[in-house]
């Protein structure tokens, strides 16, 4: 048993394949360009959804958010949608010019380091995965909802049907066909709009659970030191290996461990030079937009499509930043257990050259583990709360002033 697991590889890459999926089809990512082809469908897809729709109705919001200064009501009608889509052209740039930085990124998921020691920690990661692929289906299911909700209700409405988006049309919509044109394209641009958004914030979030993940099964390591010491002697006895001290494995065991976490620090650094700008943009802006869709939701009949459909939109926003902040605090608290973990291994029987191998690796681990976005916000709960707690003031003070 121990020699078969020892053997299993382990692919823990598919905690990003969906988001990866819906980002290479919507052409955020591009395929390598090796026939004529895959160049052209990759252009015709390209120019489709990033360029006739979700550019042509980013112009749109940013022309009629222009033409709204001044209502304020209009205004703020205006900017939830065009700022969310904003961020989404900085990710999105972030992902396509650090194409090969960020798929160079996916390949270290599967470093020899990552996988698994024992079954239990191979289940562990199982649990991340299917995690992961829920918090995707979550994001996908409420985007398609929300869009659903505002296709619908323009027609609930006494003064429409009117467009769902508010978007500047440079031509009149009277004529019913033009009308139904627009509004199909309206309603398609918000859902290619966002699918692509969370794409990448769950690609975000995939990543910052692989730092969790590993930070959790190097904890496991840590405390199960002497019976992985114990299968790994028995292993080599069993395959004829060369006869080793007690000793030599346990020191093994914990350079193991040592390489382990620096491979763990060399990733996390990674995924924050990717993406440390985009989030910090990403914080910035959802507490105005959560901001903005809250007083939205004060305007509207609580018992209307509308406002049900502001709420799908809010729950949207939640749970783009929601598991980005958990799992950035997830990794604080893993990275918290390390020193504590490997004080609890049976050090008290280690020889001398193992127990300062052992101090050595708890000096470095009392330093904690934190993922900053920008070097300013620190991907943690109490940031999403305090992102909660501003806009909440913010709609406070809006209502005030709508109020005089």
């Amino acid at each position: 048993v121990v020699i078969s697991r020892m053997n299993q590889f382990f692919n823990f890459k598919d905690i990003v394949s969906i988001s990866l999926n819906f980002l290479y089809f919507f052409g955020i990512m591009y395929p390598e360009f090796d026939t004529p082809i895959t160049t052209i469908k990759y252009v015709i897809r390209v120019s489709i959804f990033l360029g006739f729709f979700f550019g042509g109705i980013v112009i749109a919001e940013i022309i009629n958010l222009y033409l709204s200064i001044g209502d304020l009501q209009k205004m703020m009608k205006a900017l939830f949608l065009t700022l969310t889509n904003l961020v989404s052209i900085c990710k999105f740039y972030a992902v396509c010019k650090n194409q090969k930085f960020l798929l160079n990124l996916v390949d270290k998921i599967n470093r020899p380091e990552f996988q698994p020691k024992s079954k239990k920690q191979g289940e562990s990661l199982e649990k991340y995965i299917r995690l992961s692929k829920i918090i995707s289906i979550s994001l996908y299911t409420g985007c398609t909802m929300t869009c659903g909700f505002w296709s619908i209700y323009p027609y609930t409405e006494d003064e429409g049907p009117f467009l769902p988006i508010a978007a500047y049309i440079p031509f009149g919509t009277e004529n019913p066909r033009v009308f139904g044109l627009v509004y199909t394209y309206e309603i398609v641009a918000t859902v290619i709009g966002g699918y692509t958004d969370l794409s990448v914030d769950s690609l975000i979030a995939s990543l910052i659970m692989v730092v969790c993940a590993q930070l959790h099964i190097l904890n496991d390591s840590l405390v199960n030191l002497n019976s992985m010491v114990k299968d790994e002697l028995e292993r080599k006895k069993f395959e004829g290996i060369g006869s080793l001290s007690e000793e030599d494995v346990i020191n093994e065991k914990l350079i193991e461990c040592i390489k382990h976490h620096r491979a763990i620090m060399d990733f996390s650094e990674n995924v924050i030079e990717l993406f440390t700008t985009s989030m910090f943009w990403q914080f910035v802006v959802s507490g105005f937009v959560i901001c903005a869709t809250f007083f939205e939701m004060t305007m509207v009949p609580v018992m209307s499509v509308r406002f049900f459909s502001m709420v799908l939109y809010q729950y949207c926003m939640l749970l783009e930043i929601f598991p980005i902040c958990y799992f950035g605090n997830e990794v604080i608290i893993e990275s918290n257990k390390l020193t504590n973990s490997a004080y609890h291994s049976d050090w008290i029987n280690y020889s001398l050259k193992v127990r300062r191998n052992l101090i050595f690796f708890m000096t470095r681990t009392q330093r904690l583990l934190k993922l900053y976005a920008g070097g300013f916000f620190t991907m943690s709960l109490d940031t999403f709360i305090k992102i909660l707690k501003s806009s909440w003031s913010f709609v406070a003070v809006l209502i005030q002033i709508q109020k005089t």
